[in-house]
């Protein structure tokens, strides 16, 4: 259930941190020095775990599924991603309404932490550190000579790759 509603609507961090918690607790029946770590027992049982459900890493898991929606450019994309895309965009010292884009499809990396950042709501911080956990991008493996000829400036996903 804990996971739905993590898909749905995200989970706060002291959340994700009391949720462990009780687990632990649950476990080790509240004893102080647990005899084997939490991160053994989320091992599975072939490796002598107990295939504990890891809460963390579900999580990180449903973020990457976010991110997965976000960078979703065809005409399926959910409407959530033009907001975010507005919201991003408006952390740009020069910007420029008519030049609103995905940041992944420019060589501009908006910020995640500071002043200007934190005008940007909790899940889209939280959805762009996720993508530089991971080292997501978009990479183009052949592009048209065509398609570079035509690209917009500055769309940096253009500028390397072999011509075909």
């Amino acid at each position: 259930m804990t996971q739905f509603l993590t898909k749905a609507q995200g989970m706060l961090k002291n959340i994700e941190l009391t949720i462990i918690k009780i687990v632990r607790n649950f476990i080790w029946d509240d004893a102080h020095f647990p005899l084997i770590s939490l991160k053994q027992l989320y091992q599975p049982k072939e490796m002598r775990g107990i295939n504990l459900l890891n809460i963390k890493a579900r999580n990180k898991a449903i973020e990457i599924t976010w991110v997965k929606a976000y960078l979703n450019l065809s005409s399926t994309c959910p409407a959530w991603v033009y907001i975010m895309d507005l919201l991003i965009n408006d952390l740009k010292l020069d910007n420029n309404e008519t030049n609103i884009s995905n940041p992944f499809l420019t060589s501009w990396d908006p910020q995640t932490k500071g002043p200007r950042a934190n005008t940007l709501p909790l899940e889209i911080r939280s959805l762009l550190k996720t993508t530089r956990q991971f080292n997501i991008s978009f990479a183009l493996i052949k592009i048209s000579k065509r398609l570079k000829r035509n690209s917009p400036p500055g769309c940096h996903i253009l500028d390397s790759g072999p011509i075909v």
